[in-house]
């Protein structure tokens, strides 16, 4: 969690307890502290500005690092590169390319598709959610007409995402409950008195009769 956002550091989570359960040795790298606890009991390696010495078969990097395009080519000479949600990624820099979202361009994702050939993979098969996600039940939409107005930013939120919504609307619906998700992650909330302030967690996206969000919440 970082500037990026809970739910990178979510997927990989799901991506690591998976590979780990068939036999993988698994490590986290970041520049976050708080992503340590967070991944626990899987092992987890802190840094401030520099990537310490490791050796690895395969790197999965999430999202782009300070690190100059050319480091990635050096370190395909000793390692298989995989790079999660990197636009600028090119063959040279990366052996697969994962875009696991829904919020690239068009014309990019065609681009990409054409310089990568198999070795890029696109759209929601690729999200990369934790198993609890993906195997929870449906929800029919009609069970969920009395529920309240949710607005949420995920669950990292380090820009105060949340706030600027709630401030740019009032609610248009006053017959219903209107709650904010706080993040777990995220600046101090000084919320109107129209909305509720409640701990992020997943049952409210669920349970929710509208969801007012930005892309990506996990």
């Amino acid at each position: 969690p970082g500037a990026w956002g809970l739910g990178h550091a979510v997927r990989m989570r799901a991506l690591a307890t998976a590979l780990a359960a068939q036999g993988a040795t698994v490590e986290f790298l970041t520049p976050t502290p708080a992503l340590a606890p967070f991944v626990a009991p899987l092992p987890c390696q802190t840094y401030r500005h520099v990537w310490p010495a490791f050796t690895s078969d395969v790197l999965v990097e999430d999202v782009p690092v300070p690190a100059p395009e050319a480091c990635y080519a050096s370190l395909r000479r000793l390692m298989t590169v995989v790079r999660v949600d990197v636009p600028q990624a090119t063959p040279e820099t990366c052996d697969l390319l994962v875009a696991s979202g829904a919020h690239w361009e068009p014309a990019q994702l065609e681009a990409l598709g054409t310089a990568f050939g198999s070795a890029f993979l696109s759209g929601w098969p690729y999200v990369l959610l934790e198993r609890e996600v993906t195997t929870a039940p449906r929800l029919p939409y009609a069970t969920r007409l009395d529920g309240p107005v949710v607005v949420c930013a995920g669950g990292s939120d380090p820009h105060n995402a949340l706030g600027q919504m709630v401030e740019s609307m009032r609610p248009s619906v006053t017959s219903r409950e209107w709650i904010a998700l706080r993040p777990a992650h995220g600046r101090p909330l000084l919320l109107p008195s129209w909305i509720r302030e409640e701990p992020f967690a997943r049952h409210w996206l669920a349970e929710a009769a509208m969801l007012v969000t930005t892309w990506g919440v996990t």
